[in-house]
């Protein structure tokens, strides 16, 4: 009875994706486009866990060491800015809270010199205001959806579930859009763990490396410091077998895993559970994302705790990532030379 319901709400959420699409294609509603800065979406088709945002901090910081003024626009994802929109003051200190603008820019805010961070689920909007503020790129985080704006560039990235006929759209499964939305694609990418195997792969792929480590402070510690430490790992990231993975690269000894939800808000009552789990495990370190530190920077952890830093790596394709790019920039009146786009790739 549950999945007949859910199969009937896919069909239904199917229509009004494609009764929405057909509205801005038709141009029935309008597609807003920036005068003078180049807008370039990393974006997917499904609900998460295709690395888009490792990948969009990947772009910021490549854009950043060409000195082309960037910023980073995310939705703000169950913050509290979410639907008013504002600015996430790059550095090491965000000038706002997690809860205020999502766990993602967060993060992308204390990682990021340079780049301006901000959020808002209107990019339209936000996207005029960074514009305004001297931007010459533009970055969506998961815009591949958001209509309203035109892109320069849309760089979708995807697995091969989601090229399965069988995967079923929302809520029945985890597609938001059928698989023939990628024909609006200027690029499709993937990760080399998903793709590795495949004969059908996308042209670009990239392997999501471990850089090093992140304490609590925000400290930077070498990769090679926690080798063979016993470490209990826990994230709340979609598809959390890749942070358990990455993790197996470094050479810990990972003596227990704990999964939750994609975003989750972590309890006193969760932290309590994970330290007890830890502890019957004989674990010696805490592990888990940087997505998962920022969703912890207000609340106390009584245990050494490292979160992975992670940094992609274009493994293939690096021509044709680096040719898109430029058109895209080119667009707009901004100039780069290959040869600096290869040194930076």
């Amino acid at each position: 009875m549950v999945q007949l319901l859910k199969t009937s709400a896919s069909a239904i959420y199917r229509g009004g994706v494609a009764v929405r699409e057909l509205l801005y294609r038709k141009s029935l509603i309008p597609v807003q486009q920036l005068e003078h800065a180049a807008v370039i979406s990393v974006g997917n088709i499904r609900s998460g866990g295709s690395g888009k945002t490792p990948v969009a901090m990947f772009l910021a910081s490549l854009l950043d060491r060409l000195s082309i003024p960037t910023t980073l626009l995310f939705r703000g994802y169950k913050g509290s800015m979410e639907y008013d929109g504002g600015a996430v003051t790059p550095g090491k200190s965000p000038g706002v809270s997690w809860r205020q603008c999502g766990d993602e820019a967060f993060m992308a805010a204390r990682q990021l010199r340079g780049v301006s961070v901000r959020c808002g689920a209107d990019r339209y909007e936000q996207a005029q205001l960074t514009e305004r503020d001297g931007a010459r790129v533009i970055l969506l985080d998961d815009g591949f959806q958001h209509f309203r704006l035109h892109r320069d560039l849309d760089l979708v990235l995807c697995c091969p579930e989601d090229l399965d006929p069988h995967t079923a759209l929302l809520p029945s499964g985890p597609l938001r859009e059928p698989i023939h939305s990628l024909n609006r694609a200027h690029l499709i990418a993937g990760l080399f763990e998903d793709w590795q195997y495949r004969a059908d792969r996308p042209q670009v792929l990239f392997d999501i490396e471990p850089q090093g480590w992140i304490d609590q402070q925000l400290n930077s510690i070498p990769l090679n410091t926690l080798r063979h430490r016993r470490a209990q790992l826990f994230c709340g990231i979609e598809r959390g077998h890749r942070f358990v993975n990455s993790v197996r690269r470094t050479g810990q000894t990972i003596v227990g895993e704990a999964f939750y939800p994609d975003h989750h808000v972590y309890t006193p009552a969760d932290l309590e559970q994970i330290l007890r789990i830890g502890r019957n495990n004989n674990a010696e370190i805490y592990c888990t994302t940087a997505k998962d530190l920022a969703r912890l920077s207000d609340q106390p952890f009584t245990a050494p705790l490292y979160a992975m830093k992670i940094v992609p790596q274009l493994t293939s394709g690096r021509d044709v990532m680096i040719n898109h790019l430029q058109q895209a920039l080119e667009k707009k009146g901004i100039t780069v030379e290959h040869s600096a786009l290869v040194n930076l790739c």
